[in-house]
């Protein structure tokens, strides 16, 4: 039972990690680069980082926030886009996303 636990919770990381590449590649700034294999690397990179610098489980923690508060807004934005009928940059809803977490995770540090 613990091994199928443990897989899913995997499995469940591995789709977290993959949603989130894909969410940064959105940004403007990294979908101008045409080679597609760098704009993965380049979205890999804040991942990375946030494994050195925290320990595994805050590192969980903070993917974990980030992919509930990318998924928010990417349907928040959807419904916005739908209700006004406006053209919406794409990467607004991933920076947005990021922003909300960072203050989300400041204020449950302090």
């Amino acid at each position: 039972m613990f091994n199928i636990f443990m897989i899913f919770i995997i499995l469940l990381l591995l789709l977290m990690v993959i949603y989130i590449i894909k969410s940064f590649t959105m940004i403007k700034i990294i979908e101008k680069i045409k080679n597609k294999y760098i704009r993965v690397i380049i979205s890999l990179l804040p991942l990375i980082l946030v494994f050195i610098l925290f320990n595994y489980v805050n590192a969980v923690v903070i993917l974990f926030h980030l992919f509930i508060f990318l998924v928010l807004s990417q349907i928040l934005f959807f419904i916005y886009k739908k209700i006004s009928k406006k053209n919406i940059d794409k990467s607004i809803h991933v920076i947005c996303g990021i922003i909300i977490t960072v203050i989300y995770l400041s204020i449950g540090a302090y």
